[in-house]
């Protein structure tokens, strides 16, 4: 063999060996780059389940505060406090439907 075939043959092993570095280099990057997204992604579910823990929790509070006992504790609490409120009479009452009619009015009960 010539000098310069066995040049040409060392520079293109050269080259695949450079070839091959950076296809390794880019391979490990990619895979941690993966994997740390994994982690993130994994978080932001854990923090999208205590989310909707506290949310239902929420819920549950604003249902228990927004019943008649609560209220009647509330009305009581603001008569200790000097704040009166009367009775209303019957016409002042208005009771709603579970879901509104559509033209968006309430109706009221004899």
């Amino acid at each position: 063999m010539r000098r310069s075939e066995t040049q040409t043959r060392v520079l293109k092993l050269l080259l695949l060996a450079v070839l091959v570095g950076v296809s390794f280099i880019l391979h490990i990057w990619l895979r941690t780059h993966v994997t740390q997204l994994g982690f993130e992604v994994a978080a932001q579910k854990r923090e999208r389940r205590k989310l909707d823990a506290e949310l239902s929790q929420l819920k549950v509070e604003r249902t228990r505060l927004m019943g008649p006992e609560s209220l009647d504790r509330l009305m009581e609490s603001l008569r200790r406090e000097g704040i009166v409120f009367e009775t209303p009479r019957a016409s002042q009452l208005i009771y709603l439907k579970e879901a509104l009619p559509q033209e968006g009015t309430a109706r009221s009960k004899p």
